[in-house]
């Protein structure tokens, strides 16, 4: 496994191998789920990179940049066993040489501004846009999320259309843990009794799930108070709670076939997301 630093290290390298690329972007603190997405590349991938930055452009906050989990030598020892052949480690200066504050945004003008955006002002277009500096950079075949940060993964497919990339993007269901926790980086920062609080979380989401056959769409709200209730026996703070079309992630409508229940929580000062979809011919 390569350990590359800079740009100029990893275009030498990348001349070497021009097909065949699956690239995992990641802010590091790698876990199960990483190591999944891992595993759907070997089968498809000849080169397999994984990026780690940790990208202050989509923090809203500077507490929560601080916070954010760095176990950069466990990481390499994960990649490394699971048969990473680049790991792309770039500083901050390689990728916003001039600093990020008056840099350039990728904006997905028409799914950024909605959900997400209004608890973390700018957190999408930060995604947004060093996505497109890895793809210009790298010019992968295939990238693969997950698909616990949903509007996130819908806002690369859009982007990767947009903008004409020559590149396929393959999303992965949610890697939980045995308690039904979805598994996050971020879940690192809690305790042990805050991660048997959380299971929760996916427990609620399957419940709300069978009360929403169709003709019930119209008593969400009512659902939504109810569960804020239910979290706060359970000392979280219910953040958001959605339903939306999963193609387009507009309010659902007639024609919609698939719904998506997206959530956010916190737990003390931790966020926490998670999502469950719905079949809507099924449940009418």
């Amino acid at each position: 496994m390569k350990i590359i630093k800079t740009k100029k290290k990893l275009l030498k390298e990348l001349k070497k191998n021009k097909f065949n690329i699956s690239l995992i972007p990641t802010m590091g603190n790698i876990h199960q789920g990483h190591l999944f997405l891992i595993k759907k590349s070997i089968k498809i991938s000849n080169l397999i990179i994984v990026s780690i930055f940790l990208n202050k452009l989509q923090f809203n906050k500077l507490q929560d940049f601080i916070n954010y989990p760095k176990t950069i030598k466990e990481d390499l020892k994960k990649l490394k066993k699971n048969k990473v052949d680049i790991v792309f480690l770039p500083h901050e200066k390689e990728i916003y040489p001039d600093g990020f504050y008056k840099h350039t945004i990728v904006s997905v003008k028409k799914t950024s501004t909605i959900l997400e955006n209004k608890n973390r002002t700018n957190h999408l277009n930060g995604v947004s846009t060093i996505i497109c500096k890895l793809f210009n950079l790298i010019q992968p075949q295939y990238s693969i999320f997950g698909e616990k940060d949903y509007q996130q993964l819908y806002i690369i497919k859009t982007l990767v259309k947009e903008l004409n990339y020559n590149i396929k993007i393959i999303s992965i269901p949610i890697i939980r843990e045995k308690n039904g926790l979805a598994i996050s980086s971020r879940n690192n920062l809690l305790k042990k009794n805050e991660k048997k609080q959380a299971s929760c979380i996916y427990k609620y989401l399957k419940k709300i799930k069978k009360k929403m056959y169709y003709y019930k769409f119209k008593i969400f709200k009512k659902i939504k108070k109810k569960y804020k209730k239910k979290f706060l026996k359970k000392k979280i703070k219910l953040e958001s709670l959605y339903i939306r079309d999963s193609k387009n992630l507009k309010i659902i409508s007639k024609n919609s076939k698939k719904a998506i229940i997206l959530i956010s929580v916190f737990i003390k000062n931790i966020r926490l997301i998670d999502n469950i979809f719905v079949n809507l011919k099924k449940n009418k």
